[in-house]
């Protein structure tokens, strides 16, 4: 009784199992350095590998920061191009934004690009009979929420956590950040096989007040030589120690960032 699908890839495209679809529409949001040791070393390599999910004649819908003709001589088959234009926000907070003058639940200025490709993809799903509503439309963009994204955590005063776990998505938190005005005490831990130097460097660039690195049990942390040979002489808490001092109220914003698994495990700690 599925009369309409929406199928997230896991890594990559070509091999992954949802390849095995047969996609109306196809859906490209952006092209980061990750998963390279798989995907391949540069942009163009890990975008051929994503765009083996796009179909002969069929949609395919790119994100703002995508040039179709950047991407058209990556393609292995000839889909119909749909590049999504920009969403302008009418004003941008540290928890939402404002678009056509709706409540956009999801913060960050990327989540404009996200709006975007999602908005022209509705619009090419309704070309093809599937239609939605203008008011469920706004009402979901509204009410959406995503736990460990530019969010503050309940119950924890001037706590934010974003699980960036690369140089993209750090530089996304740190954009954010500086629109906002927020100059915050970083808190930071990684996996061991993460590019941990691109990532401080592009954080630091928030100048935040203090910096505390933070590992836990997990083998896949990295060591504290490691993280220690990126952010300089630094404090390094256990997570109960970081847990410890989220809890103390403060007027200043704690930013947790670096990994998921990190969020994963201070949540645990914190019993949410």
């Amino acid at each position: 009784g599925v009369e309409l699908a929406l199928a997230e890839v896991g890594m990559g495209g070509r091999w992954d199992a949802t390849n095995v679809l047969d996609p109306i529409v196809t859906v490209l949001t952006h092209v980061g350095l990750d998963h390279m040791a798989f995907l391949g070393e540069t942009k163009e390599a890990i975008a051929r590998e994503k765009l083996a999910t796009a179909r002969a004649g069929r949609l395919l819908v790119l994100g703002p920061s995508l040039e179709v003709d950047w991407v058209r001589p990556l393609l292995e088959v000839e889909p119909v191009l749909c590049p999504a234009p920009r969403v302008v926000a009418e004003s941008v907070q540290r928890d939402h934004s404002v678009v056509q003058g709706h409540r956009v639940g999801l913060a960050g200025l990327h989540q404009l690009e996200n709006l975007a490709t999602a908005l022209e993809t509705l619009r090419r799903l309704e070309g093809l009979g599937i239609a939605l509503p203008d008011d469920a439309l706004w009402r979901g963009i509204a009410q959406t929420q995503w736990p460990g994204r530019l969010w503050a955590v309940p119950g924890l005063e001037n706590v934010w956590m974003d699980g960036a776990h690369n140089p993209d998505g750090a530089a996304v938190v740190a954009r954010h950040a500086k629109a906002c005005g927020v100059q915050p005490h970083l808190l930071f831990g990684a996996m061991g096989d993460k590019d941990l130097p691109a990532m401080a460097r592009t954080l630091k660039t928030l100048e935040p007040l203090s910096i505390t690195l933070i590992r836990g049990d997990n083998p896949r942390y990295a060591t504290e030589d490691a993280l220690r040979a990126a952010w300089g002489d630094v404090p390094v808490r256990t997570i109960a120690h970081a847990v410890a001092d989220l809890r103390e109220p403060s007027s200043e914003t704690r930013l947790v960032t670096g990994s998921l698994f990190l969020l994963g495990d201070l949540l645990r700690e914190l019993k949410l």
